[in-house]
């Protein structure tokens, strides 16, 4: 008899017991809080395309390293639902799951981990200022502003600016700020590097 799996979409902090199916589509690298946590971030997507985040912390990023592995597929029963804090949320109400020793997992399918580029969608980014891991981006670039001198507190100044980036994900821009030395390595169509003189529009 083929399991009854329960979407993502439904489950919250009030579900109890419950079986998903569901795809790693991200493993980050484990990273460390301000206040000493060590986590590691996850993104799971079920058959019918929602997603929602993952999360361990501490000694189960080691315990679990090898039982979910990016681009395998599982099955996760009874795992913690937590409710993510606002202004860390991509979305209203949005949820997150924790692994730890509460989960029951069981692999499904593991598939090859492809090398290369993992595009995420701008909505799945995190908003935590501390978080330092690095992702990739697959958008459109709306707009590069004029570099802009910022003041430094004691003395000499930064040069900064920002692209506006927008994919299906997301109903406003994206903004990334580029500061000193990276001004020069903002690429736009034409294959050239951006100039003062003019800014970009696509």
């Amino acid at each position: 008899m083929k399991p009854e799996y329960k979407p993502l979409k439904e489950l919250n902090d009030k579900t109890q017991k419950y079986k998903t199916k569901v795809k790693v589509i991200h493993k980050s690298t484990p990273q460390q809080s301000p206040n000493k946590t060590r986590y590691q971030r996850l993104l799971l997507k079920d058959d019918e395309g929602f997603t929602m985040k993952g999360a361990l912390f501490d000694t189960d990023i080691e315990k679990y390293a090898e039982a979910l592995e990016r681009n395998g597929e599982y099955e996760l029963s009874n795992a913690t639902i937590t409710a993510v804090p606002p202004q860390y949320a991509s979305k209203p109400n949005e949820y997150s799951m924790i692994i730890n020793a509460r989960i029951e997992i069981n692999p499904l399918s593991i598939n090859p981990i492809v090398l290369g580029p993992h595009y995420q969608s701008i909505a799945t980014v995190p908003r935590d200022p501390f978080n330092t891991e690095l992702v990739d981006i697959l958008g459109v670039l709306l707009y590069v502003s004029r570099t802009k001198p910022i003041p430094r507190p004691h003395g000499g100044e930064d040069l900064v600016r920002e692209m506006f980036l927008i994919d299906h994900s997301y109903d406003r821009p994206f903004t990334v700020s580029l500061w000193n030395e990276l001004l020069g390595r903002i690429i736009p169509c034409c294959g050239n590097p951006c100039s003062d003189r003019k800014d970009i529009q696509r």
